[in-house]
């Protein structure tokens, strides 16, 4: 689906208690999260009921029957008069897919990564599932007053949903399925609209040959002028990125405020600390 946005939306964001719920461990899902945790309960179930999701999830049939209605939306399940099921005629989406991916790596990464944003900023957010993590702890943070500009749909909808009276900047454009980022002109131009504080920017490489690199050049591009219209850039990768070169080349290593990852060894942190990179581990 094409996604065309001619003007940004700046939206005061009112959180309803409807939207997070508690798990078994005391831990509060925002909608996102649940809707995410319920994807997995029916893929790894094949099917469930409206009635035991609620009692998993501890929120009524009505929210879980919305959830469903999201999650069908986006053809990842099936729905049933009593329930849902796998849609197996799909394939998972390509962000659902990766956010399974290196969960705790990422969670550590957004840990680390909110220290660095203050009460008051304007801060930026690219798309992607660290980025998504990092929007996470900054809902779940002490910080109250934030403006948050993003390309990311997710991203979005994660702030709209959010408990936090949050300022949220869409930079619309044509939409990238699968990763539910904008991209193309009308983001560009939206994006020079701004000065941002700070930019948080996921990636899909990181070398020293190929500095930060992504995979899609749209992607790149938008991340480009977000770095151009930012005071400091922090790049947030997880480990697994680093000595990866994509197509995409975004910018050099010492271009970059830092480098924030989870845990790389010390003999290659050393190594990329000497090009003049700052690593954050």
């Amino acid at each position: 689906m094409v996604i065309r946005i001619a003007v940004y939306i700046i939206i005061n964001v009112q959180l309803s208690d409807a939207l997070v719920t508690v798990c078994d461990r005391g831990d509060l899902l925002l909608a996102e999260e649940r809707r995410y945790a319920i994807f997995k309960f029916i893929k790894n179930n094949g099917s469930a009921s409206t009635e035991e999701l609620s009692e998993t999830f501890r929120v009524s049939e009505s929210t879980i029957r919305r959830d469903l209605a999201f999650l069908a939306s986006k053809n990842l399940i099936q729905r049933t008069h009593s329930g849902a099921l796998m849609n197996t005629t799909q394939p998972e989406a390509k962000f659902l897919s990766a956010h399974s991916t290196m969960q705790a790596e990422k969670k550590k990464i957004a840990k680390k990564a909110v220290k660095f944003i203050n009460d008051g900023e304007f801060v930026a957010f690219s798309g992607g599932t660290t980025s998504f993590m990092l929007a996470i702890e900054a809902i779940n943070s002490r910080i109250s007053d934030l403006t948050v500009l993003t390309n990311s749909i997710n991203v979005s909808l994660l702030i709209l949903e959010s408990r936090k009276d949050f300022k949220l900047i869409v930079a619309g454009g044509l939409n990238v399925r699968g990763s539910y980022e904008c991209v193309g002109e009308m983001t560009h131009k939206m994006i020079r609209g701004f000065n941002i504080d700070r930019f948080f920017m996921g990636a899909n490489g990181v070398s020293q040959f190929g500095g930060i690199s992504f995979s899609s050049f749209e992607e790149a591009e938008v991340s480009r002028e977000a770095m151009r219209r930012s005071k400091e850039t922090y790049v947030i990768v997880d480990h697994s990125k680093f000595e990866v070169t994509k197509r995409a080349r975004v910018a050099a290593l010492q271009d970059v405020t830092a480098i924030i990852t989870d845990e790389i060894p010390a003999e290659l942190k050393l190594r990329y600390q000497k090009t003049g990179a700052r690593i954050i581990d």
